[in-house]
């Protein structure tokens, strides 16, 4: 599934968007905001014969805001348009196109979070998620680099180290690859998913192979799933421990 950020929207349907402040789906479009224009080449080229309603090309711009009373945070959003056509039955039983405009958002300011976190997520991991989320929609590359840092912040906190000392007690900075390949009893079940994303954010340091939006969707699933798993919290249940204990267990 493609992440919410990369989705294609009409004007008056919002998608599902975190809010910056609260992290609540609740973004709405301010109608009253909403503005888009052709840009050069579609101006210079929509009168040729071979023009298509396809080729037609937008930038726009609109203020979001959250829905929710408490909160009412407020996003700068700007994007590209572009013309999509839904083919439906007419009167007569044949195939006619309907034609609609579509847009999809490049920038946010601020930028929207990639997912919920919980509570115990360190904010050191929350601003790199944040950086990342403001390269992802404009500069996939930058946003690939950006996870591979996020890499090393994160074997931080599973006691990975970062330096090591040598046969004749010199320290040894240890290199990204170094820090996921040596320390799989440390990664655990986590060592696969650290492998996959320094691989993806090399792509993203050395113009190796292009990043694709399916690449970048699959890169924030794992990326949400890890860090789900490391800052999980369990359940307290020792007060129903002991409240069972009390009324059943052989005294």
């Amino acid at each position: 599934m493609s992440h919410p950020l990369f989705s294609s929207f009409p004007s008056n349907r919002c998608p599902a968007w975190l809010c910056p402040a609260c992290e609540s789906v609740s973004l709405a479009i301010d109608a009253s905001t909403f503005r888009y224009d052709m840009n050069r080449y579609t101006r210079m080229n929509k009168h040729h014969g071979w023009f298509d309603p396809r080729d037609y090309t937008y930038i726009f711009s609109c203020m979001v805001q959250c829905s929710r009373p408490e909160c009412r945070e407020v996003v700068a959003v700007s994007g590209i348009g572009f013309v999509d056509d839904i083919w439906e039955l007419d009167v007569h039983g044949h195939p006619e196109p309907e034609y609609i405009e579509l847009f999809q958002a490049r920038h946010f300011y601020p930028p929207l979070p990639l997912f919920k976190t919980n509570e115990n997520c360190p904010e050191k991991v929350k601003t790199r998620l944040t950086d990342i989320s403001s390269l992802l929609t404009a500069h996939p590359s930058a946003a690939a680099n950006a996870i591979r840092s996020l890499l090393e912040v994160l074997l931080d906190d599973v006691n990975v180290p970062r330096v090591v000392l040598t046969k004749s007690e010199r320290q040894h900075f240890l290199k990204l690859h170094a820090r996921i390949e040596d320390y799989p009893h440390l990664l655990g079940t986590h060592y696969d998913a650290f492998m996959a994303l320094k691989h993806f954010g090399n792509a993203g340091s050395h113009d190796g192979q292009p990043i694709m939006q399916s690449h970048l969707d699959d890169a924030c699933e794992v990326l949400e799933i890890i860090i789900q798993q490391l800052y999980h919290k369990p359940a307290d249940i020792s007060g129903h421990i002991a409240r069972l204990d009390k009324a059943f267990a052989r005294k």
